[in-house]
């Protein structure tokens, strides 16, 4: 049984539209991590596998998702203003989504990272706000989802989807393939 170390719908969404059976865990804390958004990614998904509350031995998968646009890093945003903040970046522009997947049993792990990059289109000062006033931005890395019907102005250059939403399906089906090799996963 794998052990999913994230309270988002979407990464349950994704597993269970792609029928990969999982009980959700609470993940361990996350840590700033060094290095480049992508490096930073890989080590709170690391962090959030380890640290998670789930039975020793377990399969567990942390995950993480980072926007990167110019080298900086967009995460969640704290409130509206850090949301308009990243919009407006983001506006006009090609970025890259960086989601860490990283898979803990016992002393084994598995580390992957699948990148997509999204072009947006240009946004009006108005067309920023009528976004944010639908508050689809809350809990989303980059301030946006691209599954979302109202983020028609995102629109995929590369990549998967799933990397974007928060999960890649691909990657995660190859991390098991993997730790398969080594034995199943215990089940819960």
């Amino acid at each position: 049984m794998l052990f999913l170390a994230s309270t988002s719908p979407r990464r349950h969404a994704l597993l269970h539209a792609a029928g990969i059976e999982f009980t959700p865990c609470r993940p361990g804390d996350e840590v700033g991590g060094e290095g480049s958004p992508r490096e930073k990614a890989t080590a709170r998904a690391e962090s959030k596998a380890s640290q998670a509350e789930a039975p020793p031995g377990s399969c567990v998968l942390g995950v993480d998702t980072v926007v990167e646009l110019d080298g900086e890093e967009f995460g969640k945003p704290r409130d509206r203003v850090d949301a308009r903040r990243m919009i407006e970046r983001l506006a006009g522009r090609e970025h890259r989504v960086h989601t860490a997947h990283h898979l803990v049993r016992g002393d084994a792990t598995w580390t992957a990272v699948a990148t997509s990059t999204v072009r947006f289109d240009p946004l009006t000062p108005d067309a920023i706000e009528f976004w944010l006033d639908l508050g689809s931005w809350e809990g989303k890395a980059g301030g946006y989802g691209i599954q979302d019907a109202e983020t028609a102005f995102a629109s995929l250059v590369d990549g998967d989807e799933d990397t974007v939403v928060g999960l890649s399906i691909a990657v995660l089906r190859e991390l098991l393939r993997r730790a398969a090799e080594e034995g199943p996963c215990p089940p819960s």
